[in-house]
């Protein structure tokens, strides 16, 4: 049984809301009513995975992907819900990674809310 947790990103304020943040966010249920209140917040669910390095992986991470031997992914990529296979994906440029996401060979370097640059591919 996976759990059920949420972070909020405010688009308004530009602020990532999460349980023990510096603006009084107490619970991940917080940023739910932030959501219900009507506040202009983008809910992001836990995939219920954490990274190779321990991290908690949430709906919109910028992850890095070290390699994956069927897909033959690699760089950075980020976590999406797929709608047609109920599941959370990587996405990385036109790659896709395929179901089920393997923590093992991904790390979480940011978000693409707050760090949307760490998604450009260099020119």
């Amino acid at each position: 049984m996976r759990q059920i947790k949420f972070r909020a990103w405010s688009i308004d304020n530009e602020v990532m809301y999460q349980p023990g943040d510096e603006h009084g966010t107490t619970t991940d249920l917080d940023c739910v009513r932030y959501f219900s209140e009507g506040q202009n917040v983008m809910l992001l669910q836990f995939t219920g995975l954490a990274d190779q390095n321990g991290a908690e992986i949430y709906e919109g991470d910028v992850v890095d992907v070290c390699g994956h031997r069927i897909a033959k992914l690699e760089g950075v990529g980020f976590v999406y819900w797929c709608e047609f296979s109920a599941a959370f994906r990587v996405k990385s440029g036109a790659a896709r990674l395929p179901h089920p996401m393997d923590p093992k060979i991904l790390t979480v370097i940011g978000n693409i809310h707050q760090q949307p640059e760490l998604l450009e591919q260099p020119s």
